[in-house]
C-alpha cells in the first residue's frame, strides 16, 4: 500500500518525471538504521519530521528549481505556534508535517485529493480544533466556500500555513489581521482607515493597546456572519 500511495504522491510522479533529488522512501526513513515510526530517534517520528522534511525544503537551490511555494516552510513552521508546542513544550498531540500534509500519499495543494487543498483546509484544521470547524462551515465564509467560492478565505487565508501564531500573544496580530480583511474587503478596509478606530490602529499603538477595535472585534472570527439575509450574496 505504501509503495502504490507514494507512486501517485507528488514525490513519486517527481521520479517518474525524471527527478533525481525527490524524495524517496530512505531519504525519510534512513538507510541500514531504519527505525519504527513511534521510536524517538526514528527520522519520521513526530518531533523529527520538521528537520527531515527540512533536509529537502529548507534548501534554497531546491526550493528555488522546483518553485516550492513555500520555500521556508519547514523552518517557519519551527517558530509556529505548531512548531513550538511540539519542540520546546513537547505536546506531541501538536500537529508536525504528516498531520496536515499526508505521509506517502502526498498531493500538491492543487490536486482536489490534497488535505491542504482550499476546499479542505477547514475540515484537516478541524482533526485537532474540534468545533471551530463547524462554527466555520456555519459563517459567511464557510456558506461561501460551501457553494463553491474558490476565494472564500479558510483557515490559512488568516492564520497563514506555517507560520502560525498565537493572536493573544503576538505583537501586530490585529494590524495584521486588519491588512488581510482588507484585502478581500478593500472598500470596507479604506473606509475603515478613515475611522477613528483605523486611525488608532495605525498611528497609536495598537500592539499595546488591545482595545483598538479591529475587524474581528465587530464582526467575530471564525463565526462572522451576514449583518442580513439579503446580504449573503454581496
Amino acid at each position: 500500500k505504501e509503495t502504490k500511495d507514494y507512486a501517485t504522491s507528488i514525490h513519486g510522479v517527481s521520479r517518474q518525471l525524471g527527478s533525481s533529488v525527490a524524495a524517496e522512501c530512505w531519504d525519510c526513513h534512513g538507510f541500514h538504521g531504519i527505525l519504527p515510526v513511534k521510536d524517538p530517534a526514528s527520522l519520521v517520528y513526530k518531533m523529527n519530521l520538521p528537520f527531515t522534511c527540512g533536509k529537502c525544503h529548507n534548501n534554497p537551490g531546491l526550493t528555488k528549481e522546483y518553485r516550492i511555494q513555500y520555500p521556508n516552510a519547514a523552518k517557519q513552521f519551527v517558530d509556529s505556534i505548531h512548531g513550538q508546542a511540539l519542540l520546546k513544550m513537547g505536546l506531541i498531540v501538536a500537529p508536525s508535517c504528516s498531520d496536515c500534509h499526508g505521509v506517502h500519499d502526498i498531493k500538491p495543494a492543487m490536486y482536489p485529493a490534497s488535505p491542504v487543498n482550499h476546499a479542505n483546509v477547514a475540515k484537516t484544521c478541524g482533526k485537532c480544533h474540534v468545533g471551530i470547524e463547524k462554527i466555520y462551515d456555519q459563517s459567511i465564509h464557510g456558506q461561501r466556500l460551501a457553494s463553491g467560492d474558490k476565494n472564500a478565505p479558510v483557515c490559512t487565508t488568516c492564520h497563514t500555513a506555517h507560520q502560525i501564531v498565537d493572536p493573544a500573544a503576538v505583537n501586530g496580530f490585529k494590524e495584521a489581521m486588519d491588512e488581510r480583511c482588507g484585502s478581500c474587503h478593500p472598500s470596507y478596509y479604506e473606509h475603515y482607515k478613515e475611522t477613528y478606530h483605523g486611525k488608532a490602529m495605525v498611528l497609536g499603538q495598537p500592539n499595546k493597546a488591545p482595545a483598538v477595535a479591529a475587524c474581528f472585534d465587530c464582526h467575530g472570527n471564525h463565526d462572522i456572519t451576514a449583518p442580513a439575509p439579503a446580504m449573503l450574496g454581496v
